[in-house]
Parts: structure tokens; sequence; C-alpha cells
């Protein structure tokens, strides 16, 4: 990470922030690549997939955006099958908390203020949960906003990454284990 005090410290010259495709960008990557699809399809897939240009890559134009999902997502040998706990362990040294974040902001749509988020036993408190937040927000995955609406004050996170939610929504209920408790044994 940039804040690393190791090797490359300091060796940073130009930071890139690269942001998923929008969904007018998401329309014209099939044309460019031969492969026709309905705008109904490519909107269902983008709420699926984002716009994740290398996950949208992987869909086959044979197939309906349902079966496509099913291929990648939920068959054994599908390539996205992993992909939501591989995501976290590729990113963060130590993603336990990250995925603790995300599992608790995926119970609720408005999100939850950070203070909620500190009270749950498996993230806490303190620099570390700001650390994370700040990291799962710069990578896309959550927002932080005010809620004029609640009494309550202060900043809400709230989870906003389709492929994860969708994970989070869909993958969890198939009964399939999590990597995550894999990686711990």
């Amino acid at each position: 990470m940039l804040r690393d005090r190791k090797g490359f410290h300091n060796r940073v010259t130009k930071r890139i922030q690269l942001f998923p495709f929008t969904l007018k960008e998401c329309e014209e990557l099939p044309e460019n690549n031969d492969v026709v699809m309905t705008r109904q399809q490519i909107i269902e897939c983008y709420m699926i997939f984002g716009g994740i240009p290398f996950y949208l890559n992987l869909l086959d134009s044979r197939l309906s955006p349902a079966q496509n999902v099913d291929e990648l997502m939920f068959k054994p040998y599908g390539e996205l099958r992993d992909e939501y706990s591989e995501l976290f362990y590729s990113l963060y040294k130590k993603p336990e908390k990250h995925i603790a974040i995300i599992e608790a902001l995926s119970e609720t749509k408005n999100g939850k203020t950070r203070k909620e988020l500190s009270e749950i036993p498996a993230i806490g408190g303190g620099s570390v949960l700001t650390k994370d937040l700040e990291e799962l927000e710069q990578c896309g995955f959550i927002r932080k906003y005010t809620n004029y609406t609640k009494s309550v004050n202060g900043a809400y996170y709230q989870l906003v990454d389709p492929f994860v939610l969708f994970s989070r929504r869909f993958l969890n209920r198939t009964g399939r284990t999590d990597r995550s408790s894999d990686r711990s044994k």
C-alpha cells in the first residue's frame, strides 16, 4: 500500500484514479468486441458486474445475462466463483476487518455510522477502522455520505459496489462456504 514504510516507500510518482466504466462505456464495450446485446441485457449485466471491463469481457454473447451469471459465478468451474473472497485478499494484507465491514454494510440499504460499525466485535474501532474505511472508500466498494433525514449526526457508510452487493446477497445464500474461512485454517 502507499503508506507502507518498507521497500518502495515514497517512490510513487503519480497516482491514477481508475474508475469503472460508465453505463455508456459498457454499452460500447460489446459493440467493440462484436458482441450483440440488447440495452436491457447491458443494464442487467451492469447491475451485477458494475463497470468492470474484466468481468464484462467474460460474458458469452450466446447466453442471456442470467445464464452468464450462472456459468461464471455459480458453477464449480465458474471463472468468478471465488472472486468475492479473492478480491479482498488480493487488495489487502489482512482483509478480515475489511470483509467484516462489507458484511455489516450489506445488511442495510442505507448504510451504517462509524459508531455502529465500531460496536461490531469483528470490526472494532480506533485508527484501524478509520484506515479500513478509507481504503474501502478509495477502492470504490463503499461511499461516505451525510443523511440529512436522520437525527443522528455524522457520516454514514454505504456499500455501493454492484459486484460485491450481488455477491453478498446471492452467493452467500447458496450454501457455499466463503474461501476466507479456508484461509484462516
